[in-house]
């Protein structure tokens, strides 16, 4: 039996294997910056545990470039990484790769096309062991240089290896599709074998498994984004099968979660998604059908930026960051932590919305209302956010030109811990004027993480998954907000401002998330942590389009439920776990 982790619907069709802390570094055991990097990529050595960079903005032409995205390692520099699960000495590991390690290296691009390569030409010994105390080297003549092939691609699969025999020719002259047909679902990253392990004398040794891994710059630079282990797919598999869905119709009659799984030669694809509905134990759901003051709605700040239209039933917005910190807000009545699973939903609609210079954002999301509220509290003071912990958010921001640089609009999902480190997910893609978006963002517990999907007309317009989405052991990082809010923020002095306007429906807050871990132990048959405040249906299809009940309606019992279809269909079939509020 193997646990399938609650995973978005992304954009794109794309099969990964299910993805879970255990097959990353997750402690940094010794860190030296050596002489070359960075000052900007010396100070995180924590941004090298994870999940490597990921999401659409993120190809082989674009790579990770964030200092919470990367560590900088120069010349006589080293990090030592613990992995929390052993990395397996596997032969059945294709390729015979057993762990990678991904860098910021990128295809040079011309036309469209690779025409080069782009690294820090980077010279590294990569070191394993079982202890921490007795080191081997992985045999230089076979162990390739990480941070040269092969670039990260942010909708790959970062637990599977490309083909260590391609070479740079192999990739000159070809678009980003035939890269990722060349990468077959590969992230990329540079793959290395522990059966290249050698002791002091050069002599080979027959390794199991190791529990960690030291990278040794000897010379050039090193960006380290993460290390993950190559997962073996046995025959059955379990597979986290993510397809454009475009559900998130706006308001539905309850919050809602989908889980979708596909069954074929004897393989498991999920996907989910979170909707909102009727407030209830647990949710705030605001539609804007009726004066939002009269259910417990404040304003902070600058009360005429926002104003509710009787007509229209939204929250007309107006965000201008040369006006002071002012928020439309709701307590949520609690307060959630890195321990708890939540989502944010909200219909967007921007009518206009301009930057000057380096420009803000918009933003709509959770804080903590008495940081919030502080008169030091500046989002837009510098890029070390120092006076801004506790923070989970969507943004916008449109197009800027700052001394004659045009910067495209972005998109992002954001998030600041309590000790105000900053991680975001974004793609660079316009709010069209007019157009409503469907946003949705999610927390899953026990992670710093935020990742996020946006809609238009009930179709995926993007997703932005989550990065260095989970704690280390030991890690006191946490977050605590206890405020839903459609946030004004001031601007940072310099005249990086944005001047918006739009409008807000059907805004909501939901935790704890309603379906949790989900197991597979016969066919037609689920099995998840449940809640007691939702009930659930296990549902049937045979094309993913037209779905009909497949067994009775479960209540949540607080504990794990069980759902098995009544008539399990010889042929390939999709089943749906939906949850309803009670």
């Amino acid at each position: 039996m193997q646990k399938v982790r609650f995973a978005l619907a992304l954009a794109g069709s794309l099969i990964i294997p299910q993805i879970s802390q255990a097959q990353y570094a997750d402690t940094v055991i010794s860190y030296n910056a050596g002489t070359g990097a960075s000052s900007s990529y010396t100070s995180n050595p924590n941004a090298a545990l994870g999940a490597p960079a990921a999401g659409n903005s993120v190809t082989p032409f674009a790579p990770p470039y964030s200092s919470s995205q990367l560590v900088g390692i120069g010349a006589g520099g080293e990090i030592t990484l613990q992995m929390s699960t052993p990395i397996a000495n596997n032969p059945a590991d294709p390729y015979g790769i057993n762990f990678i390690l991904f860098a910021n290296q990128f295809f040079d691009e011309s036309g469209g096309v690779v025409s080069g390569l782009y690294d820090h030409n980077p010279s590294i010994t990569v070191q394993v062991s079982t202890d921490d105390s007795t080191w081997y080297a992985l045999n230089p003549a076979l162990a390739p240089q990480a941070g040269t092939l092969f670039p990260t691609d942010g909708s790959g699969n970062p637990l599977s290896a490309v083909n260590p025999a391609l070479t740079l020719g192999s990739f000159m002259g070809q678009n980003l599709a035939d890269i990722r047909s060349l990468y077959t679902g590969s992230a990329g990253g540079t793959g290395y074998n522990l059966a290249w392990a050698q002791d002091a004398n050069g002599n080979s040794v027959n390794l199991a498994s190791v529990d960690y891994v030291q990278v040794d710059v000897n010379s050039g630079l090193l960006y380290l984004d993460a290390v993950s282990e190559v997962q073996t797919v046995p025959e059955p598999a379990v597979w986290a099968f993510i397809p454009i869905v475009g559900l998130l119709f706006g308001l539905f009659p309850r919050i809602a979660k989908s889980v979708r799984i596909k069954k074929w030669s004897g393989a498991l694809a999920i996907a989910s998604l979170c909707a909102l509905g009727n407030a209830r134990a647990g949710t705030l759901v605001e539609k804007f059908n009726s004066n939002p003051s009269l259910d417990g709605w404040q304003v902070f700040g600058v009360t005429n930026l926002f104003g509710w239209d009787s007509t229209g039933q939204v929250l007309n917005v107006t965000w201008d960051s040369t006006q002071p910190n002012s928020y439309f807000y709701h307590p949520l009545g609690r307060t959630v932590t890195t321990n708890d699973g939540f989502c944010v939903v909200f219909d967007l609609q921007v009518n206009d919305a301009t930057n000057d210079n380096y420009g803000s954002e918009l933003a709509v999301g959770l804080f903590n209302l008495a940081e919030a509220t502080n008169p030091d509290y500046n989002r837009n003071y510098n890029e070390s956010y120092t006076n801004l912990p506790d923070v989970f958010e969507f943004d916008y921001q449109p197009v800027a030109n700052a001394y004659g640089v045009q910067y495209e609009p972005s998109i992002f999902a954001t998030i600041l811990d309590s000790q105000a480190q900053f991680y975001d997910v974004y793609d660079n893609l316009p709010l069209n004027p007019g157009v409503i978006y469907h946003v949705l963002l999610v927390h899953l517990p026990g992670t710093v993480g935020v990742s996020g999907e946006v809609f238009t007309n009930g179709q995926l317009m993007t997703a932005l998954p989550m990065v260095n989405n989970y704690i280390p052991p030991g890690d006191d990082r946490a977050f605590q907000l206890d405020t839903l809010a459609i946030m004004n923020y001031a601007d940072d002095g310099a005249g990086d401002d944005i001047l918006a306007h739009g409008s807000v429906k059907n805004l909501a807050f939901a935790s704890p998330l309603p379906v949790g871990f989900i197991n597979t132990a016969a066919a037609g048959q689920v099995q998840f942590a449940s809640d007691t405040n939702w009930v659930y249906t296990l549902e049937q299809s045979p094309d993913f389009q037209s779905w009909s009940p497949a067994a009775p309606v479960g209540p949540g019992n607080g504990t794990n439920l069980v759902l098995q279809a009544t008539n399990v269909s010889a042929k390939d079939s999709f089943y749906q776990v939906r949850a309803d509020l009670r």
